[in-house]
């Protein structure tokens, strides 16, 4: 008994990732507007992208509906400072730094490292993004993130 309780733990940890501690929700209201999101009312976090293949990438193309968003940088700012970087392209640092993006070898050049079709829940809960065939889901009340099947939301 105790061993499988045990597996079902390690398994369970094995899922999902912490990427950070958020600032507690206490069960209110998340709701999400383009980029930005808010407990109850009150701003909680809001969805950064840098370097993007869309022109503008505009804070609508986070919705279900907005355009295809693939970026070099993906980051989710919470209020008080707390920073979820969730994808960093290999050049990004100085990138930031330097104001343009160099891509370095074909990982890059073929879109492979982006955090490509980058999409937030209806409700703001999830950001979903897909990075070297893998589709990934990060939890913005809980701070974690998992790999998912699809970018369809339950």
């Amino acid at each position: 008994m105790r061993r499988s309780v045990a597996a079902a733990l390690l398994l369970a940890s094995c899922s999902q990732t912490q990427i950070v501690t958020p600032p507690r929700t206490n069960a209110c209201a998340i709701a999400a507007k383009d980029a930005v999101v808010t407990c109850d009312g009150k701003p909680f976090a809001t969805i950064k992208t840098y370097f993007c293949f869309t022109e503008a990438c505009p804070a609508n193309a986070l919705s279900p509906a907005g355009p295809k968003c693939s970026c070099q940088g993906l980051a989710v700012l919470y209020e008080g400072g707390t920073v979820a970087w969730l994808y960093r392209g290999s050049d990004l640092a100085d990138a930031l730094v330097r104001g343009y993006y160099e891509n370095h070898g074909d990982c890059e050049t073929k879109g492979l490292c982006l955090a490509g079709l980058i999409r937030l829940s209806p409700d703001g809960r999830y950001l979903r993004w897909w990075n070297s065939f893998t589709w990934y889901e990060y939890s913005l009340a809980e701070g974690t993130r998992r790999k998912v099947g699809d970018n369809k939301f339950q």
